[in-house]
C-alpha cells in the first residue's frame, strides 16, 4: 500500500494497521487515470470494499475527479448502499454519475471510525462506459415490445416497454424456472431524476449490480424512468427471475424500481401512469388482488400484495414520498382491473341491462347483442385501454337489440373496452381485435 499513498494519518505503513486504535485512520491514494476511451453519455462510478469486522460505519470513501490530473474538483463521499445483499465484499456504495470529460480520479479513505482498528483488505472502484454496450445493441430489435395483448390467461392491457434485448443485448439473462408471484415490491434507485439517456442509466445499474455487488444480473425485474418509459429487467423469455432486491426474501416477488430518488420528491405523472399500467398488467397476469393481504412465504407472514422495499428490512427505500403513495396505487390498480381487465360479459341483474360482444376475438366485424329496459335512453362506447373514447353511439331501441359496430374494421389490433350505459347503470366487456 505504501507506494500508492501520498498522505496518511494514524497509519502504520509497515503493517497497514492503525497506530492508535482509539483514533481515526485516514489515507489518500495517488491519482490514477480513468481508463475509458470515448465514454458516452456519462461515466458511472461505484465502490465496494472488504472489511474483516464488517461493521457499517467504520469506513467512508471519498473520491474526486480531474480532466488533466492537476486541477481537481471537490471531494465527494460515496453513499453507502444500505440494502446490499452480501457477496464477495462486505460494503458497497450506490452509483454516482460523472461527466464523460473526466480522465483522472483520486481516492481518500477514512477508517477506524468505530475505533476498533483498521481492517480493510480490498477496495474496488468500478468505472463504466454504458455507451460502449448501447452502441452494440442499437440495431438489435425494435425499441418497444409491441405485443399489446398478453398471450397468457390475462387479456389485460399490456403496456409498451423497452425490451431487454434493446438495452442489454450482449448479456442474456440466465434461464430460470417459472415461479408463482404473490407480491410486488416497489423500489427507487436513489439516483438523479434527470439523465442524458435512461437506457444508459439502466445499463449502468446492471453493471453495478453484476460487477460491484456481485449479483448474477440486474437486481430488479422492471424499471420505470421519470419520462414514463418502462424497461424490462431480470426477465427471461417472459418469466420474471427471482431478483436481488428484497433483503434476501426475493422468492415469489417481482421487484419494480422507479428511477430517481423519492425521499421528498414526487414521482412524475408519466411515471405514475406507467407504474399503474405495469402493476395492473402484472396483477391481472398473476391473479393478484392489489388491496388484499396474503401470505408471503419468503417472510413467513401476511403482507399486502403491493408493498415497498422497507417492508423486508431496515432501509429508506423506496423513499418516504413513494411509500406514502402506495395505498393510492393499490386503489388505482384495483379500479383499473375492474374497469378494463376482464374477458367475460358482466350483467347488471337489478336493471336487467345485458350485453354480449361477438365474435370475441374478432377481425373485421363486431356485433353487440343484449337487452335494454324499455323507455330508457341508452348508449354504448368503445374505449382504448388507456381510457380514450374512440366511438360513442346512442341506441334508439329498447328491449332486445343486435347492433353491428360500424367502422370496426378500421380499428387497429389490440384490446378495447365496450361500455353499455342506461340511466345510472353501466356494464362493460373487453374485446380483442385481431
Amino acid at each position: 500500500m505504501k507506494s500508492n499513498l501520498i498522505a496518511s494519518d494514524n497509519l502504520d505503513l509497515t503493517t497497514n494497521l492503525s497506530i492508535d486504535q482509539l483514533k481515526n485512520t485516514a489515507f489518500t491514494i495517488t491519482p490514477r487515470p480513468i481508463q475509458l476511451n470515448g465514454a458516452t453519455p456519462f461515466i458511472s462510478v461505484s465502490a465496494a470494499w472488504y472489511e474483516t469486522n464488517d461493521k457499517p460505519g467504520n469506513t467512508t470513501l471519498a473520491i474526486r475527479f480531474s480532466t488533466n490530473g492537476s486541477a481537481w474538483d471537490s471531494w465527494t463521499d460515496f453513499k453507502l448502499y444500505d440494502h446490499f445483499e452480501k457477496g464477495r465484499f462486505t460494503e458497497t456504495s450506490t452509483q454516482m454519475y460523472i461527466d464523460k470529460k473526466y480522465t483522472y480520479y483520486q481516492l481518500q479513505v477514512n477508517s477506524n471510525l468505530l475505533h476498533e482498528g483498521l481492517n480493510i483488505h480490498a477496495i474496488l472502484i468500478n468505472f463504466y462506459n454504458p455507451g460502449y454496450d448501447l452502441k452494440a445493441c442499437s440495431n438489435s430489435v425494435n425499441r418497444y415490445d409491441q405485443r399489446r395483448v398478453s398471450t397468457e390467461s390475462c387479456t389485460c392491457f399490456k403496456p409498451n416497454y423497452v425490451s431487454r434485448a434493446k438495452w442489454n443485448c450482449l448479456y442474456v439473462p440466465t434461464p430460470t424456472a417459472k415461479q408463482a408471484i404473490t407480491h410486488i415490491i416497489l423500489h427507487h434507485s436513489g439516483g438523479p431524476a434527470l439523465s442524458a439517456s435512461w437506457e444508459a442509466t439502466v445499463l449502468s445499474l446492471w453493471n453495478t449490480s453484476t460487477i460491484t455487488y456481485g449479483y448474477t444480473d440486474i437486481a430488479y425485474n422492471w424499471l420505470i424512468a421519470p419520462d414514463g418509459t418502462i424497461y424490462e429487467g431480470r426477465v427471461y423469455n417472459g418469466i420474471e427471475s427471482p431478483g436481488d432486491h428484497f433483503c434476501n426474501a426475493d422468492a415469489q416477488t417481482i421487484g419494480i424500481c422507479m428511477l430517481g430518488s423519492y425521499d421528498d420528491q414526487q414521482i412524475t405523472l408519466k411515471a405514475k401512469s406507467a407504474l399503474i399500467q405495469l402493476l395492473t398488467w402484472k396483477s391481472c397476469l398473476w391473479e393478484l388482488n392489489p388491496e388484499e393481504i396474503t401470505y408471503l412465504a419468503s417472510l413467513g407472514s401476511l403482507q399486502r400484495t403491493i408493498e415497498g422495499h422497507r417492508l423486508g428490512c431496515q432501509t429508506a427505500c423506496p423513499g418516504d414520498s413513494l411509500q406514502s403513495l402506495i395505498p393510492r396505487l393499490r386503489s388505482a390498480v384495483n379500479t383499473e382491473l375492474k374497469r378494463t381487465c376482464f374477458s367475460t360479459p358482466i350483467y347488471d341483474q337489478k336493471a336487467t341491462l345485458q350485453m354480449t360482444c361477438y365474435p370475441n376475438p374478432s377481425t373485421h366485424q363486431l356485433y353487440l347483442n343484449g337487452y335494454v329496459p324499455q323507455n330508457q335512453l341508452s348508449y354504448y362506447q368503445i374505449l382504448s385501454m388507456d381510457g380514450r373514447i374512440l366511438k360513442s353511439k346512442t341506441l334508439t331501441v329498447s328491449g332486445s337489440f343486435n347492433e353491428k359496430v360500424k367502422g370496426w374494421d378500421q380499428f387497429k389490433p389490440g384490446v378495447y373496452c365496450v361500455l353499455l350505459t342506461e340511466s345510472n347503470h353501466t356494464i362493460r366487456q373487453k374485446v380483442i381485435k385481431l
